[in-house]
């Protein structure tokens, strides 16, 4: 399978799945060396279904979790976050406060030359399977059937990553190694070395917000929920693996388990372990708007 890029060093593909096991399972069928992609030809060589193999009982015990207060999220989970410490130092972990992740940077530049470089190579590599060819055609096409497709989302994202250099420019690489610098050796790497941690654990992000533009939020007021944490792992180029923790409202939050690169098996069954005592998993009931 391919993904249509956003932006190459940011893009994290993974198995999205009901519970832990699935998406381990997933993963020990995806993962694995791709002549396509550069990063995974550094990764470690690992036996079969390694991943699955890592989700043993008491996969928490004795390790050292740093818990990252998330800063960024709006409303924060205060209640949830306490009570999933409680769970991860009940099921044998040792907690500490890591305290909190620095700014990565204008990492939005980064996004948007990356948008455009990797968006024109994946449509130009399609060749006769699609007419659109790169970003201006999608610019275009979108422009001239503005009524349809424009008429609930503009594409402001798109022009302006079209009026992007090329990946040599220097306001790119200047944000780009900005971004990663604060986000591995000033963030995540600073914290497993100062705190001693096996993980790193937060609030993945706000609950969900309503998608209709200019209306006030029921649950939130008008500022409504924001923020998001996830995005660090992102920018370093780590794994994270978010499961369920709790609601707010009745809107779901989620926890992260993060760590260094390559640390996939170890966060996947400590996520395992989380999930199996706590059950915080709801089956979505699609209701028509959120309820006040």
């Amino acid at each position: 399978s391919v993904i249509i890029p956003i932006a190459a060093n940011y893009d994290t593909a993974g198995p999205m799945a009901r519970t832990v096991r699935d998406a381990a399972i997933l993963l020990d069928v995806l993962a694995g060396p791709d002549e396509a992609d550069a990063i995974t030809l550094q990764a470690p060589v690992r036996s079969a279904n390694s991943h699955v193999a890592a989700l043993q009982p008491g996969a928490l015990r004795g390790k050292r979790v740093g818990i990252v207060r998330p800063a960024s999220i709006r409303p924060t989970p205060d209640a949830s976050l306490a009570s999933a410490v409680e769970t991860l130092r009940g099921l044998g972990a040792e907690i500490v406060d890591a305290g909190i992740l620095p700014a990565t940077g204008r990492v939005g530049d980064v996004l948007s030359f990356e948008f455009k470089a990797g968006l024109d190579a994946y449509l130009a590599a399609l060749g006769a399977q699609s007419p659109m060819r790169s970003l201006a055609d999608l610019i275009r096409f979108n422009a001239e059937r503005a009524t349809e497709e424009l008429a609930l989302f503009g594409q402001e994202d798109f022009i302006a990553a079209q009026a992007r250099g090329p990946l040599t420019d220097s306001t790119y690489l200047k944000a780009h190694a900005t971004a990663q610098r604060r986000a591995r050796t000033e963030g995540i790497d600073a914290m497993l070395t100062r705190e001693r941690c096996d993980l790193l654990v937060t609030v993945a992000t706000a609950p969900a917000a309503l998608i209709r533009r200019g209306a006030p939020d029921p649950v939130f007021g008008p500022d409504g929920p924001g923020g998001a944490t996830y995005g660090v792992a992102a920018v370093a180029g780590y794994p994270s693996v978010t499961v369920p923790m709790g609601d707010i409202a009745g809107l779901p939050y989620g926890i992260l388990f993060f760590g260094p690169a390559w640390s996939e098996s170890v966060l996947l069954a400590a996520a395992a372990e989380f999930e199996g005592a706590t059950h915080a998993r709801r089956t979505p009931d699609f209701r028509p708007t959120a309820a006040r």
